[in-house]
């Protein structure tokens, strides 16, 4: 297996696919986050390859299977960042394997993860809790580079830490002299967006006598500095931007000279007031009542928000319903009836031809471990693949990316995910577990995901909140306990559109 890395670290992406492909039998963590990397390097080569996507759900597997440990957790995060992968579940089963081994990290690696996670939009709550409690002490061992990075990723992912905030304010102060822009103004918004008013005025102070803000390197520095003491300083700063936003106003093409996060109180409303815009300073009457208002609101003890039963279903009376069916599967069409009566969409024939190529390339033999028994069997493999993107009622992505999942158990018992929805066994076929159904499992993951994310499923209010929708391609018609599934997931995010589409001919792989 070292020869095998040595022949990857030394390919080029296209060739690194085809090492992949063929030894696809043979890739453990270590071989097939080596690839990535390799991959990651020239990401526009390999894009829509199909065998990126097979390396990647190889590595998904392993991540459900516990087996990707250690220092390959960071290198594995930061490849797939690089790529730019919509592949949620693989970050989230990094995230946990990270958090269990959260004090064998480097405050470099700790740093790179965090980095890594809010480029790619992944809001673990439990791992960025355990990382922030781990990472502040160790922050002196960073560079400042990474320093930045880090109060940039707290910021995107906007998760409020009081520790690393005065950790990231206690460096930038002691190594102001080497930071570059970029790094401080990272910094001082990080502050900024969290309210913390006094660590950002003395870091913005000194900031203003170190640094020459009037030359243009410094500007995107300048922007970030709202201290009142460097108002006069900014003018030249200032008026330009505001003839940029009026140009903006007016134009389809015309994009923003300088990049900049955002401009604070104090400046806002000096460039709003060169656009003509009236702007109420914190001292009118009205402005003083609307904060004793948010202050009393603020200082009042949290109303406990209701809690609701997961799964929505009782299971005993909901088994003894189904079983009055009489039937384990009412078939394509059957089942595509009653999908119509439960309000489940069809899907876009541009989008089915785009799935059923990725799981045409999984029946030609490809994906087949000496790990999974069933690959060295004649038997009937069942395929879900899944695209979603979830959103706030406000706009915020919650949650985005695809899912490919098989049938049958391929996660660690130790991972096992909480049963959100509930399956039951068949009339039939009482002896098959039907929570190894590939949309059962699925749609538990997506449960899941969401509610690390921070969308508690057990608050009725929380889960009406989300938006989106998710397309569901499954190689056969689902049985009548992923049916039932499907409407549960319906009734827990109601705001949620869902679309679902059973292929008719089995994928079958043979030994």
């Amino acid at each position: 297996m070292d020869e095998l890395v040595q022949r990857i670290k030394c390919a080029s992406p296209l060739e690194v696919l085809a090492i992949t492909w063929a030894h696809a039998a043979e890739l453990d963590a270590t071989t097939a986050v080596a690839a990535l990397e390799v991959i990651a390097g020239e990401p526009e080569r390999v894009q829509r390859d199909m065998r990126v996507a097979k390396l990647v759900f190889d590595l998904n597997t392993m991540a459900h299977c516990n087996r990707i440990r250690g220092r390959l957790i960071p290198r594995c995060v930061a490849a797939c960042s690089k790529l730019g992968l919509r592949q949620p579940s693989l970050f989230f089963c990094l995230c946990a394997a990270a958090q269990k081994r959260i004090q064998e990290f480097s405050a470099s690696e700790l740093a790179q993860l965090l980095y890594h996670l809010a480029r790619s939009g992944i809001s673990d709550l439990d791992f960025l809790k355990a990382l922030t409690c781990t990472l502040p002490p160790q922050l002196h061992c960073c560079s400042v580079q990474q320093i930045g990075e880090v109060a940039w990723a707290l910021a995107v992912l906007r998760f409020r830490s009081a520790q690393c905030l005065a950790a990231l304010h206690g460096e930038a102060c002691s190594r102001l002299r080497d930071f570059q822009a970029e790094s401080l103004s990272h910094v001082l918004w990080c502050l900024d967006c969290f309210g913390q008013q006094e660590m950002y005025l003395e870091l913005a102070n000194r900031v203003v006598d170190a640094f020459d803000l009037g030359q243009p390197e410094n500007h995107l520095l300048a922007y970030s500095c709202l201290s009142i003491s460097c108002q006069g300083q900014l003018d030249h700063i200032l008026q330009p931007l505001a003839t940029d936003l009026a140009r903006l106003a007016g134009s389809d093409d015309m994009e923003i000279s300088i990049r900049a996060q955002h401009l604070g109180p104090v400046h806002t409303a000096r460039v709003l007031s060169s656009l003509g815009v009236q702007v109420s300073s914190g001292s009118s009457s009205w402005a003083r009542a609307a904060l004793c208002v948010v202050q009393e609101i603020e200082g009042s003890s949290p109303v406990p928000m209701e809690k609701a039963k997961v799964p929505v279903v009782d299971a005993d009376s909901y088994a003894q319903s189904l079983a009055k069916f009489g039937v384990d599967n009412f078939g394509k069409i059957g089942g595509r009836c009653l999908l119509n009566q439960l309000g489940i969409g069809r899907l876009e024939d541009r989008w089915l031809a785009e799935v059923k190529n990725f799981i045409a390339a999984w029946s030609q033999g490809v994906g087949r471990s000496p790990l999974d028994w069933k690959a060295q069997t004649a038997h009937r493999r069942i395929y879900a693949f899944a695209e979603f993107h979830f959103t706030s009622l406000h706009g915020r992505v919650l949650l985005e990316g695809t899912l490919f999942q098989l049938n049958g158990l391929w996660a660690d018992p130790e991972c096992a995910r909480r049963p959100w929805l509930c399956a039951i066994p068949l009339p039939i076929s009482k002896w098959v577990d039907r929570t190894l159904c590939a949309e059962f499992q699925l749609l538990g993951e997506v449960c899941e995901m969401l509610n690390r994310s921070g969308i508690d499923l057990t608050s009725p209010e929380l889960r009406y909140s989300v938006k989106g929708c998710l397309n569901l391609y499954l190689s056969e018609p689902s049985c009548v306990s992923c049916i039932g599934a499907m409407r549960q997931f319906q009734t827990m995010l109601p705001g949620v559109d869902l679309f679902v589409e059973a292929g008719s001919d089995p994928v079958q792989d043979s030994g």
